[in-house]
């Protein structure tokens, strides 16, 4: 009997420690977001430096084009890592609760004394949606900078007018996203239970 209790407790102690782990998984997913954010947001304002620097002594055609291309790289990067962060924050989140619930299950506890981020089933934030509108704002506007001082007005206009549309449609489409990730966390919980 005793060895059985051994075991049923080191099961017990095995969950906690995944618990914990979980959790502190899900802190440092959630945290990351920013540190790409501020990263990206400042090598924006040293590529674009860097073409103001140039100022009219030499032939502008090249670096903005180099600028404009290395900032729409990075922007696109870093909007992809931030969407995966936050996926699998999403994840982590969800499976925290699942373990939260089976570790109450198996000490007797009632689910109304846990708090409540882990009573109720996770949905996807919305906090990735402001840190990729910076990023977007940043890059884009850092990029029609860089076009400005090589090119004329006109083209300058037509490439933020371009700049917003995109903005806004990449928003709806990250908006679409996140409605397609919580309808199939409805799907995954109605057919698990």
């Amino acid at each position: 009997m005793s060895e059985r209790n051994d075991q049923e407790m080191s099961k017990q102690q095995a969950w906690l420690a995944f618990f914990v782990e979980t959790n502190a998984e899900v802190r440092a997913r959630r945290i990351s977001e920013y540190s790409y954010t501020a990263a990206a947001i400042a090598a924006f304002g040293a590529l674009a430096w860097g073409v103001a620097s140039l100022g009219n002594k030499y032939c502008l055609f090249g670096p903005v084009v180099a600028a404009v291309v290395a900032i729409l790289v990075l922007l696109a990067a870093v909007l992809w890592k931030i969407l995966d962060e936050h996926k699998k924050h999403y994840m982590y989140r969800k499976e925290s609760v699942r373990l939260a619930k089976l570790l109450a299950e198996s000490h007797s506890i009632d689910l109304t004394e846990l708090p409540i981020d882990f009573r109720k089933e996770p949905e996807p934030g919305t906090g990735h949606l402001w840190s990729a509108l910076v990023l977007k704002v940043g890059g884009l506007g850092a990029a029609v900078f860089c076009i400005s001082i090589g090119f004329s007005n006109k083209i300058t206009l037509i490439c933020g007018i371009i700049s917003v549309l995109l903005i806004y449609a990449s928003n709806k489409w990250m908006k679409y996203r996140d409605k397609k990730l919580k309808s199939e966390n409805t799907s995954t919980t109605t057919q698990s239970s």
